[in-house]
């Protein structure tokens, strides 16, 4: 009863709806919305077209290719640079070479460090060039030749030179704070060769002997103190046209005559030429006896300046000599040359043998002194050579 009540009360409500259109509703972006939605679609071709633009302009500028980007070519041994290249992150290279006929320039506003490492990273061997100079680490350095000839080398133990030459052209020379060994030491030609030790010692040692030779010059040698010449199992030889010394003292007689008095002097030029032991074949008394030694030496002058005796004057002087070494020694307070003008008629040939030719130092006993042939002094037996 209630239903047909209300569509009774309500009769004007279907009338109304008959009478009106249906409506149309249209779907799409209309307005202020359709413009900015053209503009963000044409802003966005802008942006692609600017895009592809400057791609093709980045593509073109650093000349990409399917070999590799600008000067840098991807080959099969590795990657090959052309040109000027900057490095701003560390550089990690098996090999790096320039190209066939052009230099390699490594450059750097600081220095250019080249280090080696071993498994643990740990550096072993570094070269740095920098502004305070070049500097080289490691266990041992070479320097070769393009024929493969060592030229220098160094490490803990020793630094080798292979040159043919080694040149110091400081002012001050080469300077060495330790020993050097060298098997020759030679100046420039026309240069002189000096080896000097300021405030220490120079010492020149060699097992087999060391020679100093000047060939077209003198060889001096200076000392403010002492000059020594010492020959511990061999001798000294000076062999010269001239033998000077010079400043040679010469020795006063004392004028006690209580004891032994000995002088000092110049011993005259001892000549024994080998002429005068080639002399002419024949029996001859007065001729010196053909005996290699040191009396027949002596005594030549003698035999020369003796007349013809019976008695051939080698066997004299061997008598004479014999007696001599027979007689006893004379005491310390005795005076030799009191000694000889005493006896000088019992050796005559001895006694002019030493005012002649004999001006040395001696002594009286028995282990006396006489001039051999080779002009140096052997001991003679006898007891009283004192001259």
């Amino acid at each position: 009863m209630v239903r047909m009540m209300t569509q009774e009360q309500c009769p004007h409500r279907n009338n109304v709806q008959s009478t009106e259109k249906p409506q149309v509703y249209k779907v799409g972006i209309y307005g202020w919305r359709k413009r900015c939605l053209y503009f963000f679609v044409l802003l966005l071709m802008i942006l692609i077209v600017v895009n592809l633009a400057l791609t093709i302009w980045i593509l073109k500028v650093m000349n990409f290719t399917i070999d590799g980007m600008g000067h840098l070519r991807i080959t099969e041994r590795g990657l090959k640079l052309e040109g000027d290249s900057e490095f701003l992150q560390p550089l990690y290279a098996k090999e790096i070479q320039s190209r066939p006929g052009s230099p390699l320039f490594l450059q750097s506003s600081k220095n250019v460090s080249v280090n080696i490492l071993n498994e643990k990273k740990q550096v072993v061997s570094q070269l740095t060039a920098g502004s305070h100079g070049v500097h080289a680490r490691g266990k041992m350095l070479e320097v070769k030749s393009s024929a493969g000839k060592l030229l220098f080398s160094a490490d803990d133990h020793e630094v080798v030179v292979g040159a043919e030459r080694l040149r110091v052209m400081g002012a001050e020379g080469a300077v060495f704070s330790n020993s050097v060994e060298t098997p020759h030491v030679r100046a420039e030609p026309f240069k002189e060769l000096r080896l000097e030790s300021p405030t220490r010692s120079l010492y020149m040692e060699a097992p087999k002997g060391v020679k100093i030779e000047a060939e077209a010059g003198d060889f001096q040698a200076t000392c403010r103190s002492d000059l020594r010449l010492e020959s511990k199992d061999g001798e000294i030889s000076l062999d010269a046209r001239k033998i000077k010394l010079l400043r040679l003292p010469e020795g006063k007689a004392s004028p006690s005559g209580t004891r032994q008095t000995v002088f000092e002097g110049q011993s005259s030029e001892a000549q024994a030429n080998s002429s005068s032991s080639e002399a002419e074949p024949g029996p001859s008394e007065t001729s010196p006896p053909q005996s290699n030694s040191a009396m027949a030496m002596v005594f030549a002058d003698i035999f020369k300046t003796e007349k013809r005796r019976t008695k051939p004057l080698s066997d004299i002087i061997h008598e004479e000599v014999t007696s001599y070494k027979a007689t006893g020694c004379i005491s310390v307070d005795e005076d030799p040359l009191a000694w000889w003008k005493n006896n000088e008629h019992k050796y005559p040939h001895i006694a002019k043998l030493a005012q002649c030719n004999l001006a040395v130092q001696c002594t009286s006993v028995p282990s006396e002194h006489v001039f051999s042939k080779m002009f140096f002094i052997q001991h003679f037996d006898s007891q009283h050579f004192c001259f």
